[in-house]
């Protein structure tokens, strides 16, 4: 897509509010679909896909940084942009990127990931440095940071179709947690009727999925979790109206 060079220091901070301070995500680029025509960066897809209160999020972001900026009047090559800082994410969610320096002209991707615990539209902000490359002194210069919060927007919505549970209708706990080998789930239910259990990892990969046939009032379901990885999951309980999400830790064996 052509885009006015007027435009390539806006592109540049947009594009950079896909990184963040945690690297090694387990993403692939868009290399297919995200194409930067004239170089002036690129972001793949737009807008951020929107999200829901209480249902795992998972999107995969492809950047496409700017080989060229302007200070001024002055056109400036762009080596690399990094992120040192973001704030105002949806409760619940997190960034991470497939590398920790993006270089021009070089797609990478960013996963965003985890369980929004709150509706409303964020104003993602952003602080990025940018190293530039001075040819009349042939060296790269680091940049002031700038502050970009007007780039990108996350709309997260209430439960899709789904009443919010209060302690009240239906209640759900999970014991011992942390732990190490086992775990129980136990459910208080106002009628029979089927749930289904997934854990998710922090990065929205379902690891775990059993249906569960709940009776009314008291419910208890055993858990195994030895074949997980020690770490932080995600557990949620869903029926036909209603769904519970909360968070589980694997100990070390």
């Amino acid at each position: 897509m052509m885009m006015n060079n007027t435009y390539y220091l806006i592109v540049f901070l947009g594009v950079s509010i896909l990184c963040t301070n945690a690297v090694h995500s387990q993403c692939e680029p868009d290399t297919v679909n995200c194409i930067d025509v004239m170089l002036p960066g690129e972001l793949c897809p737009r807008p951020m896909p929107d999200g829901y209160v209480n249902q795992p999020y998972h999107e995969v972001f492809t950047v496409i940084p700017p080989t060229v900026t302007y200070v001024g009047t002055l056109p400036v090559d762009v080596v690399k942009i990094v992120v040192t800082d973001i704030i105002n994410l949806p409760p619940g969610l997190s960034y991470q990127m497939n590398a920790e320096e993006f270089y021009a002209d070089t797609a990478y991707c960013v996963l965003v990931s985890g369980t929004p615990e709150m509706k409303g539209t964020y104003n993602l902000g952003i602080t990025v440095v940018p190293y530039l490359y001075i040819a009349i002194f042939d060296s790269v210069m680091v940049s002031e940071p700038v502050v970009d919060d007007t780039s990108l927007i996350v709309t997260i919505h209430p439960p899709a179709g789904l009443n919010e549970v209060s302690l009240e209708e239906q209640y759900v706990s999970c014991g011992p947690n942390p732990f190490r080998h086992t775990t129980k789930i136990s459910l208080n239910s106002r009628s029979s009727e089927t749930a289904v259990l997934n854990i998710y990892n922090l990065m929205g990969r379902m690891v775990y999925r059993e249906e569960l046939i709940l009776s009314q009032e008291n419910n208890s379901f055993v858990f195994d979790g030895r074949s997980l990885k020690s770490g932080s999951y995600l557990y949620n309980v869903s029926t036909a109206s209603r769904v519970f999400t909360n968070r589980l830790i694997k100990l070390k064996k």
